[in-house]
């Protein structure tokens, strides 16, 4: 296989990256404001119940596969169906030319 189809890229996924903003009194905040949209195709990705701090929580991670030359970086935020989530890992594959993005839910 060489490359990716497409038609397999159905998803639409809002990049917003990272902007740290000063303000006049000197206070340094991070904002995130729109950087591009991509295609990419939504992989399935076993979800893991883990006890943290004496609770059970269940990890929200997801996949998603994009195409190698799309712009995203580790610190971007990703935003899918009115959701947020954080980069976890990006793993490219240059064989096929695209990188599998793992991402978490965040929580609100």
């Amino acid at each position: 296989m060489a490359g990716i189809a497409a038609g397999l890229l159905n998803e639409r996924l809002k990049v917003l990256e990272e902007v740290n903003v000063t303000s006049d009194f000197g206070d340094t905040t991070t904002e995130y404001h729109y950087k591009t949209c991509i295609r990419a195709r939504h992989l399935d990705k076993a979800g893991d119940r883990t006890v943290i701090n004496d609770e059970i929580t269940y990890t929200n991670q997801k996949q998603f596969e994009v195409r190698f030359y799309a712009d995203i970086k580790n610190t971007d935020i990703i935003e899918w169906y009115n959701n947020q989530y954080r980069i976890v890992n990006i793993s490219p594959d240059r064989a096929n030319q695209r990188k599998i993005v793992t991402v978490e839910l965040i929580d609100e």
